[in-house]
């Protein structure tokens, strides 16, 4: 069997994973590969997150250092395979806490930086990359604005991508303080003083301007309460069939009892310029990531405890088929010494990008594993002198079942 199917192909014989089965949709995972690795014993190469151009080429970036690494803005790499990921190429690293990715209708693939920089004049702008030819291209650096934001404030598209609205607008989100700067939060890891908010974003010139439409979500409560990190951060975007859109984003503050992270939906009917109120979506994760099936079935993969999958066949409303992809979530206590065996875990941020109607790639990342490395996703411990940290992905196919 060569290289190609025996990785994508999906057939039985090369299942790496228990598949989830459900009366009406099935999970097939195949042989799991490693896409970039480093050895190393801190907490790098994370973060993954993609797009597939409709003209073929996915594009991936991560995180290349640990969260204490310390420059500002913080750096990502990026990445491109022509071949439905089998092979990759490097297309360097900026400062800027990551992509966010979208298309325009000539095929042209924009990789936005996350973080931005407020201009003289007080004005949000972001540098964006633009790859022409059908994404192939070398890229075209250029500097978007974004409207709408008072004077200081910092929208971060975290993470995400732009997608089309039944209107023909471009519609991101992104989340910030209600008023002021993102900065103390990503930078200073303390609880935001101030209220936050999940917006909604539009470009009717694709993608060259962006100006704020919507807030999505507010968080409306008492900040004197306990509070963790963000509040309302991680949003992530899909357009449906029926042409509504909906986002599903982290609510990191207390729910019940001690239990954090649930995350939320909402839908909008209109492009985004309003929205229903959140509602649960049943789970507790971080980092969402939408992705919406030719076959119509709708996946969302998330984080923490746990690297997950599940399904939804009515856009949203209901999540089905939940199913583990990795279980080690949980990094070593930090009494434990770097020279001592180590299991390995995830950061638990996930993506996924189609290849077809009915499959596609699962992007996670693995710390601390054994190397060297074959065959079915590391769980071993590993002593320093054979450790790495890795970006996986492990194809996958989505079976409905025929009534």
């Amino acid at each position: 069997m060569g290289l190609i199917s025996r990785r994508q192909a999906l057939l039985s014989s090369v299942l790496a994973l228990p598949a989830e089965r459900s009366a009406e949709v099935s999970f097939e995972f195949g042989e799991p590969y490693l896409l970039v690795s480093v050895k190393t014993g801190a907490s790098g190469i994370y973060a993954p997150h993609a797009f597939r151009a409709s003209s073929g080429p996915i594009f991936l970036g991560y995180y290349t250092y640990p969260d204490d690494f310390g420059p500002e803005p913080f750096p990502a790499a990026l990445l491109r395979s022509t071949d439905n990921g089998l092979t990759w190429r490097s297309l360097g690293e900026r400062g800027n806490l990551g992509y966010m990715f979208g298309e325009r209708p000539d095929g042209s693939v924009l990789a936005v930086d996350c973080q931005g920089n407020v201009d003289s004049d007080g004005q949000y702008a972001s540098t964006v990359q633009e790859f022409g030819a059908k994404g192939t291209a070398a890229p075209r650096f250029s500097k978007i604005r974004v409207h709408g934001f008072r004077k200081g404030e910092e929208p971060y598209f975290h993470l995400t991508r732009m997608v089309r609205a039944k209107d023909g607008s471009l519609v991101t989100a992104a989340y910030s303080p209600a008023d002021g700067s993102t900065r103390e939060m990503w930078y200073t890891n303390k609880p935001s003083a101030k209220p936050t908010r999940i917006v909604c974003l539009s470009s009717i010139d694709d993608g060259r301007s962006w100006k704020f439409l919507s807030n999505v979500a507010l968080d409306e409560t008492n900040r004197a309460r306990e509070h963790r990190n963000i509040g309302l951060s991680e949003p992530f975007v899909e357009a449906l069939p029926d042409g509504r859109l909906l986002c599903i984003y982290r609510d990191d503050r207390r729910q019940t009892g001690n239990e954090y992270r649930l995350m939320k939906q909402c839908w909008s009917a209109d492009s985004g310029a309003t929205w229903t109120q959140p509602v649960s979506s049943g789970v507790a994760g971080v980092d969402p990531c939408l992705l919406q099936m030719q076959n119509g079935v709708l996946l969302c993969s998330f984080g923490r405890p746990g690297v997950w999958l599940m399904y939804s066949l009515n856009g949203g409303v209901h999540w089905e088929g939940h199913t583990s992809i990795y279980s080690p979530t949980s990094p070593p206590p930090r009494d434990v010494a770097p020279a001592a065996l180590r299991r390995p875990w995830s950061h638990a941020y996930t993506s996924m990008v189609a290849l077809s109607e009915e499959s596609g790639l699962f992007f996670f990342d693995i710390h601390e594993h054994r190397m060297p490395w074959t065959g079915r996703l590391p769980a071993a411990e590993a002593g320093p002198e054979h450790r790495a940290n890795s970006i996986f992905a492990v194809p996958f196919r989505v079976i409905r079942k025929k009534r």
